[in-house]
C-alpha cells in the first residue's frame, strides 16, 4: 500500500464545529471532516477494500465512504 497515493484520495474540509466555543463559534472553522470513498479507491486492491469493509463496517455509509471528524486539539 503506497501511503502517498492513499493521501492523494482523501478529502478534507474544515467545518464549523458545534457546542460551545464562546465569541469565535460561529466565525472560525475549528473542525475537520476526512472522507475517503473506498469503492472508488484505485490505490487498494479487491482484497484490502474488502478486509476494510468487515473492518469499519459501522463506520462507512451505505456508499462505502469514510467519514472521520476531528473538533479537538
Amino acid at each position: 500500500m503506497d501511503k502517498e497515493k492513499i493521501i492523494s484520495e482523501l478529502s478534507f474540509k474544515a467545518v464549523r464545529s458545534s457546542g460551545a466555543g464562546g465569541q469565535n463559534v460561529n466565525k472560525v472553522s475549528s473542525k475537520v471532516v476526512l472522507t475517503f470513498d473506498l469503492e472508488a479507491s484505485q490505490v487498494l486492491s479487491e482484497e484490502e477494500k474488502a478486509l476494510l469493509k468487515d473492518n469499519l463496517s459501522s463506520r462507512l455509509t451505505s456508499e462505502k465512504i469514510l467519514i472521520l471528524n476531528c473538533d479537538e486539539d
